[in-house]
């Protein structure tokens, strides 16, 4: 993300394609110099009143929902939206699939950077219907907090200044997401990093931010991650994460924040030292993205001029590769295929570039060409529910 910060742009690589130059700087937000940048870019029950005779069942209602989102995970986006727009026409009641369209709707967007604004934009309407039918649904909610968060981020990224209105709607869906689902911390931790992490002029307030951080105080975890946001002069970051996964060992978030210090203060073998303890603490699927942040921590090094691309080409491709060997969603493969294609292109490899395009494409047509990797919340089951910490202002 492009913001300007006392004179200097800023790159925040959350969801942007870019170019950099300079070194990686030592920083919590991970700030980078850079030459150019290129935009790239919810268990709820349905509430149903069941007439005899007259209405659907539950079951009913989510099959389709759950058969079109199967479809956009195997590739098939066209068919799935298709499927969602006939469904959201026959069954306007059906909460559930407005919101998977909007889901499905993001994910096109992801496929074409220019487009990006305009999907959001529907992507927002599409959830906005489902919340009227249901509005006090977290799954609904929390995506809608997480749009106007894309927003706000994505207003940045064009260089607005004047960020009020998109500020005010996003805290408003955050408190309003709160309120339904206190036990859900994540969305406190974003608005510490927004208040916090950005100049006055566009819209940062350490006041704010701290009053945010008071409420997450009952919380280990969250009031390490909330305090970690909130150091401002001579951090040492590894030091900080290295004493809390030392003291609580069986938090995985300690590990995983230690590991992902390590890589911002160059120490890569600490790092991935620190990420072989979290796959060892969790076997998750979501833990395997690791791999990936240690290979995008490569990319950067040949992005900033840091190190040759020859040389950590390998080093990418060897992460990715541990990546490809998991159980990974047809989309996030599809991403990292992307992604080792880039690399093959500026090594000047053509045809392996091109060769891993169409096996991206095979797995995901609309796959994200952002180096951010893609929000997991599109890729879950239309009636699960995700708490996740999302920061927007970090590479990992």
């Amino acid at each position: 993300m492009i913001i300007t910060n006392n004179g200097s742009l800023t790159v925040y690589a959350e969801s942007s394609i870019f170019t950099l130059s300079g070194k990686l700087p030592k920083s919590t937000t991970m700030k980078f110099n850079f030459s150019q940048s290129l935009s790239g870019f919810f268990i709820a029950i349905i509430s149903v009143t069941i007439a005899l005779n007259s209405c659907q069942t539950m079951d009913e209602m989510e099959h389709p929902v759950q058969e079109a989102y199967e479809l956009r995970l195997d590739g098939q986006l066209d068919s799935a939206i298709i499927m969602l727009e006939e469904l959201t026409t026959s069954d306007p009641d059906n909460a559930y699939a407005f919101y998977e369209l909007a889901r499905a709707t993001h994910h096109m967007g992801l496929g074409s950077p220019a487009d990006i604004m305009t999907a959001m934009e529907s992507s927002k309407n599409y959830v906005n219907q489902a919340l009227m039918l249901e509005p006090e649904n977290p799954i609904f909610l929390y995506y809608q907090s997480r749009l106007e968060g894309l927003d706000f981020y994505g207003s940045l990224q064009m260089g607005k200044t004047d960020m009020d209105i998109q500020l005010s709607e996003m805290e408003a869906s955050v408190q309003k997401f709160i309120e339904v689902k206190p036990s859900c911390l994540a969305p406190i931790l974003t608005m510490i990093e927004i208040y916090g992490g950005l100049p006055p002029e566009m819209g940062g307030d350490s006041a704010k931010a701290a009053t945010y951080a008071k409420k997450l105080e009952g919380n280990v975890e969250y009031a390490a991650l909330a305090e970690e946001l909130m150091i401002t002069e001579n951090p040492n970051y590894a030091a900080y994460w290295k004493a809390y996964a030392d003291t609580y060992d069986t938090i995985v978030k300690f590990q995983e924040a230690l590991g992902k210090a390590f890589l911002w203060e160059d120490n890569v073998e600490a790092a991935r030292a620190s990420f072989e303890k979290v796959f060892k603490m969790d076997d998750c699927q979501c833990r395997k993205t690791l791999y990936l942040d240690i290979g995008r921590y490569y990319m950067l090094m040949a992005m900033q001029g840091r190190a040759p691309l020859d040389t950590v080409a390998p080093l990418i491709e060897d992460e990715f590769n541990k990546f490809l060997a998991t159980k990974a969603s047809k989309p996030l493969r599809a991403w990292t295929k992307g992604q080792l294609a880039m690399v093959k292109m500026h090594s000047g490899d053509q045809a392996a570039a091109d060769a891993l395009i169409k096996e991206a494409e095979a797995l995901d047509p609309y796959y994200s060409k952002a180096f951010g990797l893609p929000d997991r919340l599109l890729f879950i089951p239309p009636h699960k529910f995700l708490c996740e910490v999302n920061y927007y202002f970090r590479p990992f």
